[in-house]
């Protein structure tokens, strides 16, 4: 009878922690934003495709020509996790591994880490190029100069 019990207790506990938690894991989105001059659009697979090669440096400049300024959060930052998987799709070892290679081969170094999504986009709406990933609270409130290009 106290297995039974012990049973349905962490059943129950389980479900109160799902209903707790996952709506806001589900809810949590994020965005790629870029610089307000910046005309580029397309469908979400398009930008999704160019926005990779630029992070990984693939591509060195917009459509036009405008050179691109990419930053990036922390790596382990909730930004950068959900950027890896949901735009790059890769985990942290693959995009380790890619820029240990471009290193050897080219020089090439990642995009600029940054300490704030507040400087992130201030970076981004001082450079035409700038391109980088905010959470989507941040993204809701963007100043002049800067806007979205996709939400993921």
């Amino acid at each position: 009878m106290t297995i039974n019990y012990l049973s349905k207790f962490i059943t129950a506990f389980c479900a109160v922690i799902v209903i707790t938690f996952a709506p806001q894991a589900l809810a949590q989105s994020y965005a790629v934003i870029v610089n307000e001059a910046n005309s580029f659009s397309g469908d979400e697979a398009a930008m999704k495709q160019q926005v990779k090669r630029l992070f990984l440096k693939q591509s060195s400049a917009w459509q036009g020509g405008t050179e691109v300024r990419a930053f990036d959060r922390a790596k382990g930052s909730p930004e950068t996790t959900a950027f890896l998987s949901g735009v790059l799709g890769m985990d942290e070892a693959a995009v380790a591994r890619h820029w240990l290679s471009l290193k050897q081969k080219t020089g090439e170094t990642p995009p600029r880490n940054v300490s704030s999504s507040n400087m992130l986009v201030k970076l981004v709406s001082k450079y035409e190029g700038g391109v980088g990933v905010v959470d989507g609270a941040t993204a809701s409130a963007l100043p002049t100069g800067v806007r979205v290009l996709f939400n993921f």
